[in-house]
Parts: structure tokens; sequence; C-alpha cells
């Protein structure tokens, strides 16, 4: 009779990981990052257009050195624009509160 008190338990364990099993990543395809850029323009007015982009695209500097080239940002990105995650695989379901 113990067995069977358990066995609800036992169910509703066995429903659970088989439910979030079957959700999986398919891994987005490899892109060769470009890493350098030649452009024919003056080192001041290609940086000026960098700053420019940043300004226009509300990104905040951190980090701004004109004399080595360097600009850094803390840029938040949007899914599905900037970056790629891959796909999702399986049967995916999402509850509503």
């Amino acid at each position: 009779m113990k067995k069977l008190t358990k066995l609800p338990l036992y169910v509703t364990t066995a429903l659970i990981l088989v439910g979030c099993s079957g959700a999986g990543q398919i891994a987005p395809e490899q892109k060769p990052i470009k890493k350098q850029v030649t452009l024919e323009k003056s080192y001041d007015k290609t940086w000026e257009s960098v700053v420019d982009w940043f300004a226009l695209n509300n990104t905040i500097l951190e980090r701004v050195d004109k004399e080595d080239g360097l600009i850094t940002s803390a840029r938040n990105l949007r899914a599905g624009h900037e970056v790629d995650c891959g796909k999702a695989k399986g049967q995916i379901s999402w509850a509503s509160a």
C-alpha cells in the first residue's frame, strides 16, 4: 500500500523530466568576422564618422582614445538584430501565468 501512495509523485517527476528534455538548440552558422577595413578617407574624417555613428545610435562610450584609435562601449544588443543565438529545436511550449 505504501508504494501506491508514492506513485503519483513518481509519475509527476517522470512527466516533468520528459517534458523538459525535448528542447534543445541548433548553434548559429559560423560566419567570418571582419577584423579590418580599409577606407579611402583621412584618419580624422573616419574618426569623426565613427564617433558620430555611436552618437546617432545612442551608444554610451566608455573609453575614447583617438591617438591609439580605440573606442570602447557597453552596448545593449537586441536579440535577432545584431546577435544570432541559433534556433530552438524540439518541442517548446510557453506557460502563461
